[in-house]
């Protein structure tokens, strides 16, 4: 899970301060898996499935 936060801080970071170009494609891309990761839990816990 501390990797994961780790990985949108750094992209989440380098947009922030106007360095997006600087972020490598496949980081990206794992970003927004994480962040599919993350939001599942409380989408589920909110449709009553999980």
């Amino acid at each position: 899970m501390c990797i994961g936060m780790g990985f949108l801080a750094h992209v989440l970071l380098r947009t922030a301060v106007g360095r997006p170009g600087s972020v490598r494609p496949a980081l990206w891309v794992t970003s927004a898996v994480f962040v599919v990761f993350f939001a599942l839990d409380p989408i589920e816990r909110r449709l009553g499935l999980g």
